[in-house]
Formats: C-alpha cells, sequence, structure tokens
C-alpha cells in the first residue's frame, strides 16, 4: 500500500535521477562572494519537498573549479551535492526550480544531470549572466 506522498511517482521505468551542485557561496563576479544565509539553503530545501516529496544530499562538500568568463582566471568554491528522483515528466518542474535557485543563491548557473546528460541551468535573470 502505497503512502499519499508516493501516489504521484509512476512505476520506477518512469523515473530519473536527477542531481545538482550548489556552491555554498555567491558569485563573486554577479555578487559579493560571501555565503549563502541559511534561509536561502532552507529556501531550496522547501521547495525541492514540496514539489518531489523526498531528496538527498551527498554528506560534506566537494571542490567546483570553474574558469572565469569575465576574466579568465581560476574560481574555485565548495559545494553541496543534491540528489532527486523525479518522473521524467517532471524533469522540466525541476529545472524551474534550479532556475529560481540560481537567482536566490546568486550565482550564474547550476550544474544539473539526468539520465546521462549534463546540462547548466541558468538564471531566468539577464543581469546574472
Amino acid at each position: 500500500d502505497r503512502s499519499d506522498e508516493d501516489s504521484d511517482l509512476p512505476m520506477e521505468a518512469e523515473l530519473q535521477r536527477a542531481e545538482f551542485m550548489i556552491p555554498l557561496h555567491r558569485d563573486p563576479e554577479i555578487s559579493d562572494g560571501a555565503e549563502h544565509d541559511p534561509t536561502a539553503w532552507d529556501w531550496l530545501q522547501s521547495e525541492l519537498f514540496e514539489h518531489f516529496h523526498r531528496f538527498w544530499t551527498q554528506p560534506g562538500t566537494g571542490e567546483t573549479v570553474w574558469k572565469s568568463e569575465k576574466t579568465g582566471r581560476m574560481i574555485r568554491d565548495q559545494t553541496k551535492h543534491y540528489v532527486v528522483v523525479v518522473p521524467t515528466r517532471r524533469l522540466d518542474e525541476l529545472r524551474s526550480v534550479l532556475r529560481n535557485a540560481a537567482s536566490s543563491f546568486k550565482v550564474r548557473r547550476i550544474y544539473f544531470s539526468s539520465g546521462g546528460q549534463v546540462e547548466y541551468v541558468q538564471s531566468d535573470q539577464a543581469g546574472d549572466r
């Protein structure tokens, strides 16, 4: 017998494991480079729970390194890694949450992987690019 929270999940064949990473600091080139406020993390986790009823985080953090689009220099940050299992038909809904997260966390883009495909989800705000 399935609980109410599982009632919107179809059979396993229709599910996708989606992963994404959020840097621990705001982008220093479009913001102040400061650590995110705890309220931002609370907002993200509330959104994930509200939309998808479950999510996982990897313990600890990982390091992310990327080349600055403005200066060409190397930028480093620590990241939190999230995993969400979603119905394939709702991947765009997760992308929408991540576009909002990119704006809220003041980062240009968020690394997103699902079904072996990798992409960067960007904020909808033009000033964040």
